[in-house]
């Protein structure tokens, strides 16, 4: 996520106006810097531990209240830990589902998914790979349209490449056992 975008999302944080002001950016950026290392690297905390001081101290000198420091600090400890948890059940929940999608995978399935490689090496999206996806075709492309920051990319002539790009991503993650038999078609796309 940009920090043009974190730093307005922290700041809903507060009623605090001094904390709000275009001003704050910057003490924002240092709060939400301290945080993550606090929350990620705790166990480097010797790599950074001077400059999380010297970073306080300049929160300290700029702010110039007590009170409202710790409310910014507080609202970036809690903005970061509320984000890393999202995180990590996204990545939990990914985790999880990956042994289920590759206990699906059969020689068939990959067979079926690599026979619809055209001459030009794309390959249409199969209607299984739909299927283990439990959403139609138009859903699949028009979700993953939207994740794509690339707008050339969102436009309708590309869609054999995006249906190319799921295909291949199904049989890497899910169909890993069976690359010998589909690895020429996945270099081919």
């Amino acid at each position: 996520v940009p920090v043009v975008d974190i730093v307005p999302t922290a700041k809903k944080c507060t009623q605090n106006k001094k904390l709000r002001s275009p001003e704050s950016e910057p003490w924002w950026k240092t709060a939400l810097t301290l945080s993550y290392l606090k929350v990620a690297a705790p166990h480097h905390k010797k790599l950074w531990e001077d400059k999380y001081n010297k970073a306080r101290e300049y929160l300290s000198k700029q702010i110039g209240d007590a009170a409202a420091e710790k409310e910014l600090l507080d609202c970036a400890d809690a903005y970061v830990i509320d984000n890393v948890t999202k995180k990590v059940e996204k990545d939990h929940k990914k985790t999880a589902a990956l042994p289920i999608i590759q206990e699906a995978a059969s020689p068939e399935k990959h067979k079926e998914i690599v026979s619809k490689q055209k001459d030009d090496g794309c390959i249409e999206l199969d209607d299984s790979v739909c299927k283990e996806l439990d959403a139609p075709k138009e859903d699949i492309i028009t979700t993953i349209r939207k994740k794509i920051p690339n707008k050339k990319l969102q436009s309708p002539e590309f869609s054999s490449s995006l249906e190319t790009a799921i295909n291949l991503s199904y049989l890497k993650n899910a169909a890993g056992k069976y690359e010998d038999d589909w690895k020429d078609k996945y270099n081919k796309a």
